[in-house]
């Protein structure tokens, strides 16, 4: 699906995942361009090179610029101060989840030689009704006929450049590898530590599509226990113990299912598998530095004829502790919980109270059920909070529910894209729900890689 900017032969297309977000450093947006009558591209920027012009049409927010209009932008007016140019959207999560991260830098820094740019090829419109929502405390500058974007090569949201007092590139990065230390170094003229990759899927390592990685209780390298932790071989020769298998997935759809003593998840982001985990909405999920946890998706199956007695080294017990144990090997991750102030969607009732595309079921017989895929999320016997934690996986970000209604209703929302704006328009046409973003400080769970 896509978003066509006005007047302009290009067009994003949002790459679909559950979660986000995440808030923090979920995947990029990417942005993919017709070749078709378009004139060939300008020189790829690099580092240690002049950076490209910033010829914005307008300025919305002038931050500490000495002037609103574009040509405070130019690099004869910027000479002497370190620029952090951010290629963003406002219907782009990631890029939304970056924004308190930035703020803090402004704050860090804004009263040094720093200059903080937040570009947007959008109209003025919605950028407007964003900023009134949730502010960027910076300069935020429109590129309405996308040159700059252009000019920079802008291929994926967020896209990050530090540029020098002398208008020359020092990094090409995501926002939230920009760090207040990082930036006095290019203020200073020092180098800094960088790491070793940008963005990464993870992948396990030697695993093709389709390839597995299984294992059984005795050869576990965790060493998990059954119940006091008594020897694997006293028990009887051709029992399960403990019996996993992960595979790179090939759906587009997710599900995970327990029955008995098996535990079966198929076509699951790393997201979806450390919110199971974790016992959290996939949209408190945050990803530290470069850990991308939504381009992959995987097959997961444990087998634990007694699930209670299973315990690994760090106390995690059952199948929550089990999945979580194979997670955090085959990705080569470690998981910590933590409290941030973070943007978030709250969802209340409309001023029209509740649609009748939620029907209230609180008290009846019958099965449930929770499915989405392709934008469209359904429940039968559900509460509000299971529509919260499906809209956090697909807006990768937080999802509060303050609707107020305890009971269990059937209801269907279909989004056209997993855009905000597009979210929040579905949620009142369809549901008579309210949705806008606030910032609040929440309890999430951070992946960063095992070291």
């Amino acid at each position: 699906m896509g978003h066509h900017p006005n007047g302009s032969s290009w067009f994003r297309a949002v790459v679909l995942g559950l979660v986000a977000a995440c808030v923090g450093a979920a995947s990029p947006v990417s942005l993919a361009r017709q070749d078709a009558d378009l004139p060939p591209l300008p020189p790829e920027p690099r580092v240690g090179e002049p950076a490209p012009p910033l010829s914005v049409e307008r300025i919305l927010r002038s931050g500490n610029l000495q002037s609103d209009q574009p040509s405070a932008l130019e690099w004869s007016a910027l000479r002497g101060k370190v620029v952090v140019v951010e290629f963003w959207a406002t219907w782009c999560a990631p890029c939304i989840g970056a924004i308190p991260h930035l703020n803090h830098l402004v704050a860090a820094l804004g009263d040094g030689p720093v200059v903080f740019v937040s570009i947007s090829d959008e109209e003025a419109d919605p950028v407007d009704r964003f900023l009134t929502r949730m502010g960027i405390n910076g300069v935020v500058a429109l590129d309405t006929d996308r040159s700059v974007f252009l000019n920079y090569r802008v291929g994926a949201i967020p896209h990050t450049v530090v540029i020098d007092g002398n208008g020359i590139v020092r990094a090409i990065t995501q926002p939230r590898k920009v760090t207040e230390a990082m930036l006095r170094a290019v203020i200073e003229g020092r180098e800094w530590p960088r790491e070793e990759a940008d963005a990464t899927a993870l992948e396990p390592p030697s695993m093709p599509a389709g390839a597995s990685m299984s294992t059984t209780a005795v050869a576990w390298p965790s060493q998990p226990t059954m119940g006091s932790g008594a020897p694997t071989a006293a028990v009887e020769p051709g029992s399960v113990l403990y019996e996993v298998s992960v595979r790179l997935s090939h759906a587009t759809a997710s599900k995970i299912e327990r029955w008995g003593g098996e535990l079966t998840a198929r076509g699951c982001t790393a997201r979806d598998l450390i919110a199971e985990c974790a016992g959290v909405g996939p949209g408190f999920v945050m990803a530290e530095g470069s850990i991308d946890l939504d381009e992959l998706r995987y097959d997961v199956t444990i087998r634990l004829p007694d699930p209670s007695a299973f315990s690994d080294r760090s106390g995690r017990t059952g199948f929550s502790g089990a999945l979580a144990d194979v997670v955090e090997r085959a990705l080569g991750i470690e998981t910590v919980r933590d409290r941030q102030i973070i943007p978030v969607v709250v969802v209340r009732p409309g001023s029209g109270g509740p649609s009748r595309g939620i029907r209230d079921v609180t008290g009846t017989n019958g099965a449930s059920s929770l499915s989405w895929g392709l934008g469209t999320i359904s429940g039968v016997r559900q509460p509000m909070s299971a529509l919260a934690e499906r809209l956090g996986a697909m807006l990768r970000m937080p999802v509060a529910d303050e609707t107020g209604m305890t009971g269990v209703y059937d209801w269907t929302v279909k989004c056209p894209d997993d855009s905000f704006d597009a979210a929040a328009a579905a949620l009142q046409e369809q549901l008579g729900l309210r949705a806008e973003i606030q910032t609040r400080r929440m309890d999430v769970v951070v992946v960063r890689r095992r070291l």
